[in-house]
């Protein structure tokens, strides 16, 4: 009787592990960060799903870290919640919130949220400084309860322009 016990606990040991495997979802956002004007104008930051669909209830944050010298005069957010509250000068980071109950489709964009820039300068010469952007995705757990999910790619979840 032992004989047969473990080979087959061994099998379905190893069915149970493999049939979770691939029910465990493989998911991918991407920050973007680009600059829009010269002297004053705004950075736009997207969240691009480039995995496949992924179904709601989720959650998207970003963090977006803001330089010296920049001042965020206004912004467009697009159904997400930021804080903290513009006018505000750098350096200082912005945390944004999305909550969707429906699917988020792959290879799109949840929107453009644009920060509106004051005191960079115009003209030749100036430089503008780096603003930095990751970004994160949120699934409920069994509890509800939202957790970072494990993406296939972290490394394209930051970016800075």
């Amino acid at each position: 009787m032992r004989k047969c016990f473990f080979p087959a606990l061994a099998a379905f040991l190893l069915f149970a592990v493999l049939e979770a495997s691939a029910q465990t979802p493989v998911y991918d956002i991407r920050a973007e960060l680009l600059w829009v004007g010269s002297g004053p104008g705004a950075w736009v930051v997207q969240i691009r799903n480039v995995g496949p669909t992924i179904p709601g209830p989720f959650r998207s944050r970003f963090h977006l870290q803001i330089p010296a010298g920049a001042k965020i005069a206004q912004w467009t957010l697009n159904g997400w919640q930021c804080g903290p509250t513009p006018p505000q000068n750098g350096p200082l980071v912005f945390q944004c919130n999305i909550n969707l109950s429906g699917s988020w489709a792959a290879g799109t964009i949840l929107s453009n949220q644009l920060f509106h820039t004051t005191g960079l300068g115009k003209g030749a010469g100036i430089v503008r400084p780096q603003a930095c952007v990751r970004a994160l995705l949120l699934l409920p757990d069994a509890s509800g309860n939202y957790q970072p999910v494990a993406e296939t790619n972290t490394a394209n979840n930051a970016t800075c322009t």
